[in-house]
């Protein structure tokens, strides 16, 4: 099967466009996969849907997330109907199972208070500080994913116009707009702090770290790991809580449905709607908590 698995990776590479990031979560889930046909002594050629939604519920009562296992759903159909267009099998067991319950779980936000609350604790050498007040006005004020914010480049930014081009899954651009205080922080990141890392001036990404080296997305990880402590904030703060804030607030002010799904950069609406919902939840919970006839 590891054949087969590699050489699905190299299909989905150069025929279907998978990023880096999908054909390492795929290898991954394949693998998985593998693992526990190997335990159940069961071949990949004769695996039925029955055995497959065996194989996602084990996956939920494991402690994956409801996104893991709607990722692994995916990645299943895609797989069975590779080996079907290969003639390894004669159908797609996975093409009906069911979907997980991916919206019981809604992500949680941060509000904009939260976010002045770590941008203003964000403490150490001048020049990162910078490049880390930067970072989360970026997240925050452009929505962006952690995998396109490392990847940044000089080239892409329009300070006057105030957007980015920033390339996605699939490679697929999008241009983002931003505000003032994106403007700003980005302004003194390049003016008063990149300046002092600069070593060459062929350097083409935002942004850098020590060596001048390119940042990476468990360096960004760890740094707002850090700021969360310094800020005393209670929540489990990770890069990805940005973009869903970004996105929740964005609707919560009446922003246009199709408008954010392009902002995004979501290739199904659908997923965007999911944000309409965290902000009704989120409503529901201030009410039940601060209302005295609540």
């Amino acid at each position: 099967m590891l054949n087969l698995i590699n050489d699905f990776l190299i299909f989905g590479k150069f025929e279907r466009n998978f990023s880096i990031n999908t054909i390492e979560s795929y290898r991954n889930d394949l693998i998985h996969l593998n693992n526990w046909l190997n335990e159940k002594s069961i071949k990949l050629d004769t695996v039925n849907n029955r055995e497959l939604s065996e194989f996602l519920i084990e996956m939920k009562l494991s402690g994956y997330e409801f996104s893991s296992v709607a990722r692994t759903l995916f990645c299943l159909r895609v797989f069975f109907s590779w080996l079907l267009a290969q003639n390894y099998r004669k159908d797609n067991p996975a093409e009906l199972l069911e979907s997980p319950k991916l919206w019981t779980n809604l992500p949680e936000l941060l509000s904009p208070e939260e976010i002045s609350k770590l941008i203003n604790s964000i403490k150490g050498k001048k020049h990162f500080v910078l490049r880390n007040k930067a970072i989360i006005e970026i997240l925050y004020g452009c929505g962006m994913r952690i995998s396109e914010l490392v990847n940044i480049k000089m080239q892409n930014l329009n300070l006057n116009k105030q957007y980015i081009i920033c390339y996605g899954k699939g490679a697929k651009e999008r241009i983002i707009p931003f505000g003032k205080n994106v403007r700003k922080a980005i302004t003194d990141w390049i003016e008063k702090g990149r300046i002092l890392l600069l070593k060459d001036d062929s350097f083409e990404y935002l942004f850098l770290g020590q060596k001048q080296m390119k940042l990476t997305r468990q360096h960004v990880w760890l740094e707002i790991k850090k700021i969360t402590r310094l800020a005393g904030i209670d929540k489990n703060i990770y890069p990805h809580i940005f973009r869903h804030s970004y996105a929740t607030h964005l609707l919560a002010g009446g922003g246009d449905l199709r408008v954010v799904q392009e902002l995004l950069g979501h290739a199904d609406i659908a997923t965007t709607q999911r944000y309409t919902q965290v902000d009704k939840t989120h409503i529901l919970k201030q009410y039940s908590k601060f209302h005295p006839r609540a």
